[in-house]
């Protein structure tokens, strides 16, 4: 036992280039880990654009199967590429404290894991000595400092992520990541649910006892309005349609064709019910949009 105010003894050099190993390990681990973000994500965006908002099952399978390849590669890279840090390897990381620091500490670990035939223990052990002296002045810490994440790594996996986000911000984008998340899906009623519409808007007009003006909601979720209140729903295809038309819960209302090219219909709220924009394709199925909206009667 150390006398009180001794200094503690210096860590032997194989727990040290342990520590210093995980310090190298949890570094590179970020930095694969955002590499593989990146990647990961630009092939999905760039598979969500491909195959927009009909996708089907065959190409959100073939999307997956890509996804899962980019992360597969940058697991192999980064297992390659840390490789030289196993074992003694990761003494290299030294030299920029002192450049006779990586053979002097590979050999004091070498040795003192199996001598050599012939080798002096005595010697041995003031090899060691003095390495654990030198290596006490130099923590992990300082040695593998988190600024190695200004790495080309690191920066290839943001620029494909913003690059992700920036196409999974279009149109086109979300309605295809949506048609990858759920393949095929549909509802009740048989009709495919897809991102069949953009831009929607509720405008709605109270009634005349209220004396309240008239609002337009972008984008409504839930639209809570006094029995009686002219509801306007305006919205902008993402497909090409022949009709379209608006389910009130067990009501179908018809809508119409606007001077814009979007499509726009009006029902006055009685009941709470869920709000469906449904439109019918060229080819004649009809495809539901994938956002719920509901309206409750207050």
């Amino acid at each position: 036992m150390a006398a009180p105010g001794a200094q503690p003894p210096d860590p032997p050099v194989d727990a040290y280039l342990s520590r210093l190993r995980r310090r190298a390990a949890l570094v590179h681990a970020v930095r694969a880990s955002l590499l593989a973000l990146g990647a990961a994500s630009l092939v999905f965006a760039t598979g969500a654009m491909v195959v927009g908002p009909l996708g089907d099952a065959s190409g959100a399978l073939l999307a997956w199967a890509m996804v899962a390849i980019a992360l597969g590669a940058v697991s192999v890279w980064a297992w390659r590429a840390f490789g030289p840090l196993r074992g003694a390897g990761v003494a290299r990381l030294l030299g920029d404290a002192d450049p006779t620091l990586p053979s002097a500490a590979r050999t004091a670990w070498e040795l003192t894991r199996g001598p050599m035939d012939g080798s002096s223990e005595p010697l041995i052990r003031a090899h060691e000595a003095r390495v654990r002296a030198v290596l006490a002045q130099h923590p992990p810490r300082q040695i593998v400092r988190w600024r190695r994440l200004r790495h080309r790594t690191v920066a290839l996996g943001l620029i494909g992520a913003a690059l992700a986000f920036a196409l999974l911000a279009s149109e086109r984008g979300r309605a295809g990541a949506y048609s990858l998340i759920h393949p095929g899906e549909r509802d009740a009623l048989g009709d495919r649910v897809v991102v069949a519409f953009g831009d929607v808007e509720a405008h709605i007009v109270y009634p005349g006892y209220l004396d309240r003006p008239s609002v337009t909601v972008v984008d409504p979720s839930l639209l809570e309005v006094p029995r009686g209140t002219s509801i306007e729903i305006r919205a902008t295809p993402q497909l090409a349609a022949t009709e379209a038309a608006l389910r009130i819960g067990g009501r179908l209302t018809p809508m119409e064709r606007s001077e814009s090219g979007g499509w726009f219909g009006r029902f006055v709220a009685r009941e709470d019910g869920p709000i469906a924009l449904r439109l019918r394709r060229p080819e004649g199925d009809w495809v539901r949009d994938a956002t719920s909206r509901d309206v409750r009667v207050i």
